[in-house]
């Protein structure tokens, strides 16, 4: 639709600036379109990671899209269970990444390029937001240890190094390797952390532990 304005614009250019106007209302439904095609492609993404943590027990907790305050990054997805509490960061990157511990590089032919706002410092700031908010509003973290996760929508990556802080999973691996965590954590401190993320979350599911 926008291609056909601007094609009228373009003809009769210098015969009214009527349809100069169309040329820009053509202009401006190809951006549009091209904007909501990406928007469309990446919901697709996050439709296929909640699918799959839609696989867990009912008695997890599953956020979506948390901003606590005084924070720089949302959290794409927070899980918290009885057997642990995770962080996922998701990426929908293309082409080849080489992943040394907490570093990345993005691979173009023979030559290596740093990504400085790589994926892990990203899902260790939500780590560390999520903990300080908790910790600040009377929440005791003693002993509760927050697992960080990076999920790439494609799989084209090389660990030369595996990282010592977080855990980079596909996303048809992340239930499982949740149900494996074996880090317990408190009933009433699940409960007391949920209540607390709840408000800055768009969706959440659960039932009552």
């Amino acid at each position: 639709m926008g291609e056909i304005f601007v094609l009228i614009g373009i003809l009769g250019f210098i015969i009214t600036p009527i349809l100069l106007i169309l040329l820009f209302i053509g202009v401006g439904l190809i951006i549009y379109g091209n904007n909501k095609s990406k928007s469309w492609n990446k919901g697709i993404k996050k439709d296929i990671i909640e699918e799959y943590l839609n696989q867990l027990p009912n008695d997890y907790y599953i956020f979506n899209d948390v901003k606590f305050p005084g924070s720089d990054e949302n959290v794409d997805y927070l899980v918290l269970g009885h057997n642990g509490i995770f962080v996922i960061k998701t990426k929908n990157y293309n082409g080849h990444y080489i992943i040394n511990d907490n570093d990345w590089f993005y691979k173009k032919g023979r030559d290596l390029y740093r990504i400085y706002k790589s994926p892990s410092k990203q899902v260790m700031n939500n780590a560390i937001s999520l903990r300080k908010f908790l910790m600040e509003n009377g929440v005791n973290m003693n002993d509760v240890w927050v697992n960080s996760i990076v999920t790439l929508s494609d799989n084209n990556f090389k660990i030369e190094k595996k990282p010592r802080n977080y855990n980079i999973l596909s996303p048809s691996t992340i239930p499982q390797y949740i149900l494996n965590s074996d880090r317990c954590v408190d009933i009433d401190v699940l409960k007391e952390a949920a209540l607390l993320i709840e408000p800055y979350c768009i969706e959440m599911s659960y039932t009552e532990l």
